[in-house]
Order: structure tokens, then C-alpha cells, then sequence
């Protein structure tokens, strides 16, 4: 698995059943809402460790109470007021140093990895992909499968197959940030390995996500052999795989200035509306060799901030536009998209005659290039 994503399995249990030592409550609640099921697993791993230190420090109090200092009574006091005020669940669980926790960068918790193949039906009236490789249990790995659907892989149209990243936010909290590679299914047909990541959606921001497109984070050769019990991602190693990335998207964030004008623009007319964005050669820089969407989601992002209250969900590329996503680019446009709840379709070059929006457009962009690397919507740092 790529560098990115190294960690540590976990032991199986030695019982011949195959699983790990994992928390059967933690495998319970796994299979509820995505959002609710990753926040209530990392929430539960903490409070089961620290219920039982808890159970251990009042163990211990009657045999060294003379041996404390005041600075380690102060500090156990305070240890127990963190405790109690988790909730009832404080009471379960192994001791661990509080050293040795997770840390919760960005009030990010757990993270895991599935990787998605085309499976065959497997006598099911479904689309044949499956979960074949996974760090969660595989009750929840198939439940993401059923939930995603359609956005694991990209229909084939004819087109010269391409890779592509997608960012989504389901119910509750969490996002999926997945990294979809062309490959050949067992008949030669065409056809998609996917690989996502989950967590929580304050460490799986955007701007993150944006950083982490094709093999920053993920290994097209191991996503289409990989089986089995993965290791959950390492969120250092991702958070620093996506700056390196970063630094040299934002480097080159005025190469797409002008289509990067005309989204502004849309998203100013109706910020609430999805984008169908048509890729051309002449339109979008670098356009098929090199896949710039990402550079002009960038730079969406460095307009607008949180300033759109749609959750940031893209697809750096598909062959279609009718995925619930704020922004998608499409080499071509069908008919499928026409209709209520259709997105605005536009062309990634200047219209005929300039209006309002167009003009604010320019400065907004000349603004945020005039400021690379600024904080997203052109705010404080």
C-alpha cells in the first residue's frame, strides 16, 4: 500500500475465526448511519481506555497516596473530570497510557480504507462491485458499498479512460474521499478499481482531499490486487502527502485563471446550483494529458470558502454529470442531465457579453492569485 496509507493491523485474535481483536461493540456500531458509525467507533475506543485507567488510579490511590506530590494528585483530578464528562460509556475497555492515544489533529478521529472491484453479481441484482480489501469490519465495507452506488466507478462512454478523484459527504458527518483507476474487469471489459478513505470530515477537508488526487495517496497496482485486512491510513502521512501536492498546485493555480473566472461567475449566479464543467483542450489547461480540474476546484475553493453551503463534493472527472455532486467535469455532455434538479452546464471559457457576476468574478481571482496559498475564501488566516 502506498507510503501514505502505511499502519499498523490489527493481531487477530487467535480464536480461528479470522477476526481481530477489534471492540464487537465497535463492529456494532459501525453498521449505522457512515457519519454517526466512524465519530461513535473512535469515540468508543477513547472512552474505553480511559474507563479503565480510571478503574486503575482508584486501584492504586490507597496503596501510594503518601507517595503522591501535589502536582500528581492535581493532575489525576483533572484526568477524572475529562473522564466524567464523556458519558456513561467511561466504564468499559483496556488501560492505555494517555501518551499513547490518538492523537486528534483537526478534531479528526478514526480512519479506514476499502478498496472497491468489480465482483461479478455474485447473484444479486446489483452493479457487481464489491469490497474486496478493508481496515473496517466488512459488514460496514459493504454497507459503503450500497451507499455509494454508482460513484465507485466511471461508465464507460467510449472515451479514452482516465483517473479520476472524488469527494463526497454522506449523512453525519464523515467523508469519503475516493481514488477511482481504469482498469479491465475478468472479461476485458473496461471497468474501475476504487480505492476510498473515510474519516471524519474535519480531517477530510476539501483542500485536503484536492491534495491527495491520483498516486498521492493511492497505488493503482495494489488497489487492483489488494484482499482482505488492510491497515487503517496514518492521518500524518496523508495530511503530509497532500501539502507536498498542494504546494505545487497553488504554484500553478494562475494557469487556469480565465476557465477559472467563468465557474466563479456560475457559482455567483446561483450558488446553490451543481456544475457540469465540459472539458475541452482549448477550454482547460493541459486538457486530456493532464487532468487540471483539480487546480480549478482549488480554486473554487480559495473563492469561496465556506461561503457556499452545499458540502464540497466534486469528481475531478466522469463521463457523466447526474451524480449528486456540487462540481463534476465531463469531457462531453448527453441528455441524461436536462430536467429539474439538473446542474448548470457551462463552458469553461468567457461568455459573449459581460455581466455583474463576470466582473465580480475577476476580482475575486485576481484577488486569491494575488495571495497564494491564503486561507479558503480569502479570509484571515
Amino acid at each position: 500500500m502506498n507510503d501514505a496509507l502505511d499502519g499498523h493491523p490489527e493481531r487477530d485474535r487467535g480464536d480461528g475465526s479470522g477476526r481481530t481483536g477489534r471492540d464487537e461493540r465497535g463492529d456494532r456500531d459501525e453498521h449505522g448511519d457512515l457519519g454517526r458509525r466512524w465519530d461513535r467507533t473512535d469515540r468508543g475506543e477513547r472512552d474505553e481506555r480511559g474507563g479503565r485507567a480510571d478503574r486503575d488510579e482508584h486501584g492504586d490511590r490507597g496503596l501510594h497516596r503518601d507517595e503522591r506530590s501535589d502536582r500528581s494528585r492535581r493532575r489525576d483530578r483533572d484526568e477524572r473530570g475529562d473522564r466524567a464528562d464523556r458519558g456513561d460509556q467511561a466504564r468499559r475497555g483496556d488501560p492505555a497510557p494517555r501518551s499513547a492515544r490518538p492523537k486528534r489533529a483537526d478534531g479528526a478521529g478514526r480512519l479506514d480504507q476499502v478498496v472497491f472491484r468489480w465482483d461479478g453479481n455474485r447473484g444479486r441484482a446489483s452493479s457487481g462491485m464489491a469490497a474486496v480489501a478493508y481496515s473496517c469490519s466488512a459488514e460496514s465495507a459493504d454497507a459503503l458499498c450500497r451507499e455509494l452506488g454508482p460513484l465507485l466507478w466511471v461508465p464507460d462512454s467510449g472515451a479514452a479512460p482516465r483517473p479520476s478523484s472524488v469527494r463526497v459527504v454522506p449523512r453525519g458527518g464523515a467523508a469519503v474521499l475516493l481514488q477511482r483507476w481504469p482498469t479491465l474487469d475478468r472479461g476485458g471489459r473496461p471497468s474501475s478499481a476504487c480505492h476510498a478513505v473515510i474519516g471524519n470530515a474535519e480531517l477530510l477537508t476539501p483542500r485536503l482531499c484536492l491534495g491527495l488526487g491520483g498516486s498521492a495517496w493511492s497505488d493503482s497496482a495494489v488497489t487492483e490486487t489488494a484482499t482482505g485486512e488492510l491497515a487503517p491510513p496514518d492521518a500524518d502521512r496523508l495530511r503530509a502527502a497532500s501539502k507536498d501536492q498542494l504546494d505545487t498546485m497553488t504554484a500553478r493555480l494562475a494557469t487556469v485563471q480565465e476557465p477559472l473566472t467563468v465557474a466563479v461567475a456560475e457559482l455567483l449566479r446561483n450558488p446553490s446550483r451543481r456544475l457540469s464543467l465540459l472539458a475541452r483542450e482549448d477550454e482547460l489547461p493541459g486538457w486530456p494529458r493532464r487532468n487540471s480540474a483539480p487546480l480549478l476546484y482549488l480554486g473554487l475553493l480559495a473563492v469561496f470558502g465556506d461561503w457556499i453551503e452545499t458540502p464540497w463534493s466534486y469528481a475531478t472527472y466522469d463521463t457523466v454529470d447526474t451524480h449528486p455532486l456540487l462540481l463534476t467535469c465531463v469531457p462531453e455532455w448527453t441528455s441524461q442531465a436536462a430536467g429539474a434538479g439538473s446542474p448548470a452546464r457551462v463552458r469553461l471559457r468567457p461568455p459573449a457579453e459581460r455581466d455583474v457576476e463576470s466582473a465580480a468574478a475577476e476580482e475575486l481571482v485576481a484577488y486569491v492569485l494575488a495571495r497564494p496559498g491564503g486561507p479558503p475564501g480569502g479570509g484571515p488566516p
